[in-house]
């Protein structure tokens, strides 16, 4: 996606939040208790309140809604420990699935799917919180009414994170919709991600074959459970920096969070993922001690650095094997070039946090 159309995207999401503004349903007023360092105002609370979109955190924090010690602050503001956070959150509208002019950037299109490269900061489909300004509400607007399919997400067919970019399939019909999710159900679909991650990695490459469960004390997140679903993630060092690494992960199940909690259980999280325990945002400062990081320091990278980079599947219709790329994007690329030019430092290896089985 090109610079312009990210800026127009927020703007168009902007507007569609103020016109879904009903009524006010969560207000509070909260301690800050652990200061993290460059950890901005706006991040903290998108992680504390994962139901509601950064962009319309944001929105709230400008309009002087949300506070922080009875003043307004700005988005980038850094939370210390102490601080006491004032939150307003509205109502939206939850008439979900109309169509809305939001920029998608297609990869490939015929009159059975299309194929999408995901922005960061995007829902896949409406949800409490997210009644608008989802990927389903751009396709609606795309391709116009999907009609037959037996479903109220017409045209999904899988899903990425909020905060996690890249290529992503959608059906136009009911037997395009079917055929694709079989082929997911039954691991005929090869998928592969991009990703950087904290720390230096022990091996080349190894299968990572961990089960996964909704972690008990936080319903946002998956954790390592013995008995919870099968999961197993190969991954391959591509690129080494000491403190961080460019990875490839080819997960082999599709559970929800598998390659977060996977390279966070080695030891690895992805970079800038603050939930699995990251360092986040990365900033210049992050990487190159010799920079003084101010409030006013412009981050390298604000989400988690993952990126569903290649899709292979058969097309739904003619049965053609297909191979689908989405590029590194824009923020990614920043961190990247900026490890590239700093080049590598001593390496660090950390503790695995759980053990993983072997077959």
């Amino acid at each position: 996606m090109k610079p312009e159309d990210s800026e127009q995207l927020e703007e168009q999401l902007e507007d569609q939040i103020e016109e879904q503004v009903l009524a006010l349903i969560k207000e509070a007023d909260f301690l800050v208790k652990k200061q993290i360092a460059g950890r901005r105002v706006d991040r903290y609370l998108s992680l504390r309140f994962a139901a509601y979109s950064r962009t319309l955190i944001q929105k709230l924090i400008r309009q002087g809604i949300i506070t922080v010690n009875g003043k307004a602050v700005k988005p980038s503001y850094e939370t210390r420990k102490g601080d006491i956070i004032h939150v307003e959150f509205p109502a939206l509208d939850q008439g979900g699935g109309r169509p809305e002019d939001i920029p998608i950037n297609v990869v490939y299109e015929d009159e059975h799917f299309l194929a999408i490269d995901k922005q960061a900061d995007i829902v896949t489909h409406p949800a409490p919180g997210h009644s608008g300004g989802t990927l389903l509400n751009a396709i609606l607007h795309h391709c116009g009414p999907l009609p037959d399919q037996n479903t109220d997400r017409p045209g999904i067919v899988h899903r990425l994170d909020k905060d996690t970019t890249g290529i992503m399939l959608f059906a136009k019909s009911e037997a395009a919709r079917s055929n694709l999710q079989q082929q997911f159900e039954r691991r005929k679909v090869e998928k592969t991600y991009t990703a950087i991650v904290e720390r230096d990695p022990e091996l080349d490459a190894d299968l990572i074959d961990l089960p996964l469960a909704t972690d008990r004390h936080n319903r946002e997140k998956m954790t390592i459970d013995p008995n919870g679903r099968t999961a197993q993630t190969v991954y391959r060092v591509l690129e080494r920096f000491g403190d961080y690494t460019l990875v490839r992960c080819q997960p082999r199940t599709g559970r929800t969070h598998q390659i977060r909690v996977h390279m966070c259980a080695l030891g690895h999280p992805i970079a800038s993922d603050d939930l699995y325990g990251a360092a986040a945002p990365v900033y210049p400062s992050t990487l190159n001690p010799a920079i003084q990081h101010t409030e006013e320091e412009e981050p390298l990278l604000e989400r988690q650095a993952l990126h569903a980079t290649t899709i292979a599947f058969h097309h739904p219709a003619t049965k053609e094997w297909m191979e689908l790329e989405a590029p590194l994007p824009e923020d990614f690329m920043r961190m990247l070039e900026f490890l590239r030019k700093r080049g590598p430092v001593s390496s660090q290896r950390p503790r695995r946090t759980a053990r993983m089985r072997r077959r």
